[in-house]
């Protein structure tokens, strides 16, 4: 049974009060109580971005930076990728994550995929002088692929083959 009040919702379950809520007031956000939730999911809502840089800080400096990067405008959207990041340790480990984020910072990216495929193709593994290398490498491949997109200025404006003095209009 409910029973509402221009400030409280109360609940009833076989007549005795189970839950009282407070009332939302036009143009006021829901007010849910973190209690209600299911144990994984208040787990995932107590993970504020002050505690995800906290654990960021306990993993390293590159992982807090990074995730100090992510969160600056904290989102859902951006707390649910600094939690994926932060899984990441629990599979690959606390210093694969720290070095596949320092990796990821020397290209200004910060996003999970990145790091999830740095750490999954072991580019975290890789010294400076490997990483060099592979810029040259980088360096000396076309823009494109090159000859399949190409074409000769005159296919775009041919030239007339016919005499144009010649020609009479």
């Amino acid at each position: 049974m409910l029973r509402a009040t221009s400030n409280l919702v109360e609940i009833y379950y076989d007549h005795k009060l189970v839950k009282v809520h407070a009332r939302t007031q036009p143009g006021e956000k829901c007010k849910t109580d973190i209690k209600d939730y299911p144990e994984t999911a208040r787990k995932y809502l107590e993970q504020t971005p002050k505690k995800c840089l906290q654990e960021a800080k306990a993993l390293g400096p590159s992982v807090h930076h990074l995730l100090k990067n992510l969160l600056e405008v904290p989102t859902t959207t951006t707390l649910r990728k600094a939690h994926a990041i932060l899984r990441l340790a629990n599979q690959y480990g606390n210093d694969r994550l720290e070095m596949a984020c320092h990796r990821a910072l020397e290209y200004n990216n910060w996003e999970f995929k990145s790091i999830k495929k740095i750490l999954e193709q072991n580019l975290d593994q890789k010294n400076d002088n490997q990483k060099q290398s592979s810029d040259v490498e980088k360096q000396q491949l076309p823009l494109s692929s090159g000859s399949a997109y190409t074409r000769e200025g005159k296919e775009f404006a041919p030239i007339p083959t016919a005499n144009i003095a010649g020609d009479k209009r």
